[in-house]
């Protein structure tokens, strides 16, 4: 088997990421909710039904809802800087039974089995071992840098298939219904 290893420095720019990530994948009721009543409250308003000041204000409802799905992720992601505002390096080798993840001279071995969720975006691999926390690591760190073979290895031993994160605003079919199959029971 070939051993994977990765890293990722984490910045400001990797924390909101991953809370992006994170929202996307395990808030999907809530931001169905959001987008749904932006929509509902967008059209009540166009459609001028209730006269002319409801319809601005339920058009200036609507925008601030649709505003307010893609903040929810970048809230989080300013409470995480504010309460651990130290942030480094974190290194994952991937071996046959688990993942090792090093961070500041520690380790931990995360067994394959426990991971609930893998998840990606054009820059970062993401694995959840819990609605409220996982792990990440830059894509252009992959040793050997062979991203397809990683895939196919992670998804064999976990048993999940990888999700795109997508864009918060972005809310489809075959994306709930791949999150779904994708959850363990």
């Amino acid at each position: 088997m070939t051993v994977y290893t990765a890293h990722v420095t984490h910045t400001e720019e990797t924390v909101n990421a991953f809370t992006k990530a994170q929202f996307c994948i395990f808030q999907r009721k809530k931001r169905f909710t959001m987008l749904a009543v932006a929509m509902l409250t967008l059209f009540a308003g166009a459609l001028n039904l209730f006269g002319q000041t409801l319809s601005i204000i339920l058009v200036m409802i609507g925008c601030m809802v649709l505003v307010d799905v893609a903040n929810v992720p970048r809230r989080t992601a300013r409470k995480l800087l504010e309460a651990k505002p130290a942030l480094g390096r974190v290194e994952y080798e991937f071996g046959s039974g688990a993942v090792t993840v090093k961070t500041g001279g520690s380790g931990a071995e995360i067994p394959y089995k426990k991971l609930l969720s893998l998840a990606e975006d054009r820059s970062y691999f993401y694995m959840f071992n819990d609605v409220r926390g996982g792990y990440m690591m830059q894509k252009n760190s992959l040793e050997p840098n062979s991203p397809d073979e990683f895939r196919t290895m992670l998804s064999s031993k976990t048993g999940l298939s990888w999700t795109q994160t997508g864009s918060v605003l972005n809310l489809n079919l075959p994306s709930l219904v791949k999150l779904v199959k994708n959850k363990k029971r």
